[in-house]
Formats: structure tokens, C-alpha cells, sequence
């Protein structure tokens, strides 16, 4: 299962490369406010999408930096996805474009460097950019406070300008873009340590949940019913006796499904 939104924290993960791409850049996915964010380079998988664009941070609630869709998911084929619910086929002069800008900020350290004047709102959610490299790997930057086409003007032009590129596909795909919807989907269940007014009983015939806070359970044939969570509202299930869970789930993009 691919556990890129658990990349920034998940440090002792196998097979990834930790790329300090200016002096003083710390190795644990966090910066100083005057030196640019740690770049992940991993070897990744050949479906991967050419280019990323997700916001997997914030509160760890239910509804809250939990279960985003990336927002953007452009793939080598020219195919995009936007919020894993709608998808367009690219002019390739686009994905060229878009894939080039994406990896020439990524690899250019002053690009990434925040205004120490301006910090990021506390506990919002943060943006994540992974771009294929030239040699077949990925390179992923976590951008703090980049959401909204970095209003405080707290990162350099180039960063703001790949912000209006990237929001500019996005927008077009939502608006133009044929619905997806294939059968498989991805479930986010996360423990609850209180007994909710109303739930129901975890279905039958579903893996069971663990007891770790947050885990997620790909479905390849369906929700099998299970209604999808409103932004806030996540419907509760009772697992066992006195064990409680949330749970919603998404759409899997192509790369999740094979």
C-alpha cells in the first residue's frame, strides 16, 4: 500500500533517501524557518504519477487531514486526475510544462526557502509535491503554509508560480473532467477512544480492523456499502464489543489499484 502521506514522519522507513538540499536542513522531514525543507528522494514505483500534488497534513481528527484525495495526480500518459474523483487527458505540452516547472523548483534550494518573518498557521494542513526525476526517481517536498497560492508571499516567486500552475490544471481538470469512479476504493478507519451516540456494527465480510489509530484497508471490489464521510461527519462502527472505529473512504487512483 502506498503510505506517501505518512512520508515526512515515517523516517525509518526502508528504500528512501533523505536529501538535505541546503546547509542546516534537518533529516526529520522539519525545518528551521530560515532554511528550505528537506527534498525525500525515493526510488518509487514506474506507475507513479510524473507529478503529485496532495495536502495530507493537519489536525489527526476525524475529517481533518485525514483521507484527502491528492489533489492533483498527473500521470505519464498525459492523464490527470483532480481530487481522485474526476480526470482529463492533457495537452502533453501541459504535462511537459507543468513537469519541468515542478522539478526545476524541487532541485533549486533557494526556491524553497520560507520567510522566517512569515511562519505557517499552526496545525493547518500542509502541502505535499512529489515530481519524477530525470533518472526515475521521485523528489518530494513537504511546503508549509503553500495552500492558497501562498497568500503571505512567504516563499520566492518561483514556488508562487508553480502554485498557479498546478491550482490552473486542477481547476481545469474539475471543470472539464469526466467523472472517475472505478470499482476499488481506499477505506481510512480511524480508532475512536470514546462510545459515540450513534454507530453501527462494523459489516461482515470486511477485514477487520487493528487497534492502531489510523490504518487504511484497500478494497479493490468496493465499499461494500459503507457510506462515504461528509467533511466533518465520519459514520462510527462498533468492532467487537467495546471497540469503536470511524470510517469513510475514496476513489483509488490507477498507480493504488495495480
Amino acid at each position: 500500500m502506498d503510505r506517501r502521506r505518512f512520508l515526512m514522519a515515517g523516517l525509518s522507513l526502508s528504500g528512501i533517501a533523505y536529501v538535505c538540499v541546503g546547509a542546516g536542513a534537518r533529516a526529520a522531514g522539519r525545518t528551521t524557518t530560515d532554511t528550505p525543507p528537506v527534498v525525500v528522494r525515493e526510488a518509487g514505483l514506474p506507475n507513479w504519477p510524473l507529478f503529485e500534488w496532495e495536502q495530507p497534513g493537519g489536525f489527526f481528527n476525524p475529517g481533518q487531514g485525514i483521507m484527502r484525495p491528492p489533489r492533483l495526480a498527473v500521470y505519464g500518459d498525459g492523464t490527470a486526475y483532480a481530487d481522485a474523483a474526476t480526470r482529463l487527458v492533457l495537452p502533453p505540452v501541459w504535462v511537459t510544462t507543468l513537469h519541468e516547472q515542478a522539478l526545476a523548483v524541487l532541485t533549486t534550494p533557494a526556491d524553497l526557502v520560507r520567510d522566517p518573518d512569515k511562519p505557517p498557521p499552526a496545525d493547518g494542513p500542509y502541502d505535499q509535491v512529489r515530481v519524477r526525476a530525470p533518472a526515475g526517481d521521485f523528489l518530494t517536498a513537504r511546503l508549509d503554509g503553500w495552500q492558497g497560492g501562498d497568500p503571505q508571499h512567504a516563499y520566492p516567486a518561483r514556488l508562487r508560480e508553480l502554485y498557479q500552475q498546478v491550482e490552473a490544471v486542477h481547476r481545469h481538470v474539475v471543470n472539464t473532467g469526466g467523472p472517475w469512479r472505478p470499482e476499488g476504493v481506499l477505506l481510512g478507519v480511524v480508532a475512536i477512544d470514546y462510545v459515540p451516540d450513534h454507530y453501527r456494527d462494523w459489516p461482515k465480510g470486511l477485514p477487520t480492523p487493528g487497534r492502531q489509530l489510523y490504518q487504511e484497508i484497500r478494497l479493490p471490489h468496493g465499499p461494500h456499502g459503507l457510506p462515504r464521510a461528509t467533511e466533518k461527519v465520519w459514520p462510527m462502527y462498533r468492532v467487537g464489543k467495546n471497540r469503536f472505529v470511524a470510517a469513510t473512504w475514496r476513489f483509488l487512483l490507477p498507480h493504488e489499484i495495480t
